[in-house]
């Protein structure tokens, strides 16, 4: 049995993270503030679990929820770019102030690893298609940014300190919430795959797709070379 720390562990992706590793038989502490995750995502979990009620950006709470932990799953985020841009500052406090948080905390508690959430946002709107590791970064928005950033400070801990960071630069995530819902709450601007669910079951009546010139809405948008 190992002792996991998901932050951010009532959001979607963490609530997956959630699941698997108990099914896997281990100890998991979760960390989060609700200001996005849902309750109900843990709630299925039958008290199976050990929640903590914080924010990122409070050492003293960060403290307390890396202790005896081996391994963080770091999903706790601010999430939205287009937010972002009218609050660029609490993005940066979040994001890469809470992170740093974070990760210094696990040094100070000897964390064996750290897996942090990133964003295929830090890419931007390349023109090296299909996608690579090596491809070069150019963040459009305070949260893509923010992500580049908190790699940085990954980087910086791995190298400096001996921490072991791994950053997975997320795509389009799909599926159904923990409890088995569609993800109705879903922002339609950043989550395409569950509200084009949605609409093909009735449950939603419009749907804009932008075009590959943003903001053309002609249906023309890619992700990589096949369309």
């Amino acid at each position: 049995m190992r002792n996991y720390l998901v932050t951010g562990g009532a959001g979607f992706i963490g609530s997956h993270l959630v699941q698997a590793l108990l099914a896997g038989g281990n100890a998991v502490r979760v960390l989060d503030n609700f200001s996005t995750g849902r309750r109900e995502n843990l709630e299925v979990f039958d008290g199976r679990l050990e929640v903590q009620e914080g924010d990122l950006r409070d050492a003293a709470r960060v403290g307390e929820a890396v202790r005896d932990v081996e391994v963080i799953f770091h999903e706790a985020a601010f999430v939205s770019a287009p937010l972002s841009i009218s609050e660029p500052r609490t993005c940066f406090d979040v994001n890469v102030g809470g992170t740093e948080i974070l990760l210094e905390a696990a040094r100070q508690a000897h964390v064996r690893r750290v897996v942090l959430a990133s964003s295929a946002a830090v890419y931007g709107n390349s023109d090296a298609l299909p996608l690579a590791e090596d491809a070069r970064l150019q963040p459009l928005s305070p949260y893509a940014a923010s992500k580049q950033i908190a790699e940085i400070y990954a980087g910086l801990y791995t190298r400096a300190f001996g921490l072991e960071v791994v950053a997975l630069r997320y795509f389009n995530v799909a599926g159904s919430a923990a409890d088995g819902s569609l993800g109705e709450d879903h922002d339609p601007e950043t989550h395409l795959i569950p509200v084009l669910l949605l609409a093909a079951l009735g449950r939603r009546e419009k749907v804009t797709v932008f075009g590959a010139d943003y903001p053309t809405p002609d249906g023309t948008c890619i992700r990589d070379n096949d369309p």
